[in-house]
């Protein structure tokens, strides 16, 4: 049985939940969140039709490492767009053989916080491929901390764990 894992991420942001769904679903600034080690590309113009509401989707995205070719195909499903609170994409590919990730915008006293749950299960290396997941998502999480004013100290903020075989079908959200 595979390894999976549960990743929590959450930014506290200084801003609404529409300035921060503006930046969460910007395909240009989502490719900022990656850089300068990773690359990562999806069709504009498929992802903006998805986060629409035109879901259930299937397109095709793409991750390089310093942004060599050819890269990894990253297959993606958008499962659910909820404007603006969430939305959810999935994908198989060589890296991972489950990655699951609900993107969730909550509205706060002072703005909005932002929580990526990712459910994955590592095609080799898991203990590896755990960790290196968590240290993109921080990585993430403090460059979109750039271009909207963050709580410096609610930034990237993670949990990582090894799911239970009973909770790895129906992990919770919340």
């Amino acid at each position: 049985m595979p390894t999976t894992f549960q990743l929590r991420a959450w930014t506290r942001f200084k801003a609404s939940p529409d300035e921060v769904w503006a930046l969460k679903t910007n395909p240009e600034k989502l490719g900022e969140e990656f850089r300068p080690w990773l690359h990562f590309s999806a069709d504009p113009e498929a992802l903006s039709r998805a986060l629409a509401g035109a879901v259930p989707a299937k397109f095709d995205g793409r991750l390089r490492f310093l942004g060599l070719p050819p890269g990894i195909a990253w297959p993606i499903e958008m499962r659910e767009a909820e404007r603006p609170r969430r939305y959810t994409d999935v994908s198989e590919n060589a890296l991972y053989g489950r990655f699951e990730h609900t993107h969730v915008i909550e509205s706060t006293t002072d703005g909005a916080r932002y929580l990526d749950h990712v459910i994955f299960e590592p095609v080799r290396f898991p203990k590896l491929v755990g960790i290196l997941t968590e240290r993109l998502f921080v990585h993430r999480h403090r460059v979109a901390a750039r271009s909207l004013e963050a709580d410096p100290q609610v930034t990237g903020v993670t949990v990582l764990r090894v799911l239970a075989e009973d909770e790895v079908a129906a992990p919770r959200l919340a």
